[in-house]
């Protein structure tokens, strides 16, 4: 698979954090993008040295999400948002 060279990753993440800081997000979680962004990581022996970026990412993302879920859902909702979140991540852990 093809892998670009370091810079263009961290041009990526910083293009997505400029991105998120202009137009902040919308109302829905788009849970097949964030499914998408963790296929396209491609963690592997490969690519450690990445690892710790993608480490962060993953961590980040959980926890801002999380926030996102507990401020906009209450209930039923909550607990079913919360409820994909940990799958997500648990599909991810588990490839």
């Amino acid at each position: 698979m093809f892998s670009p060279p370091k810079h263009d990753r961290d041009d990526e993440l910083e293009n997505f954090r400029a991105e998120l800081v202009q137009n902040g997000l919308g109302q829905e979680i788009d849970w097949r993008g964030v499914e998408n962004d963790f296929v396209a990581m491609d963690i592997s022996k490969e690519n450690t040295a990445w690892l710790d970026k993608k480490a962060d990412y993953l961590t980040s993302r959980y926890a801002v999400l999380k926030k996102r879920i507990q401020e906009q859902y209450s209930g039923s909702g909550l607990k079913e948002q919360m409820d994909i979140l940990n799958q997500l991540y648990e599909n991810t852990k588990k490839r």
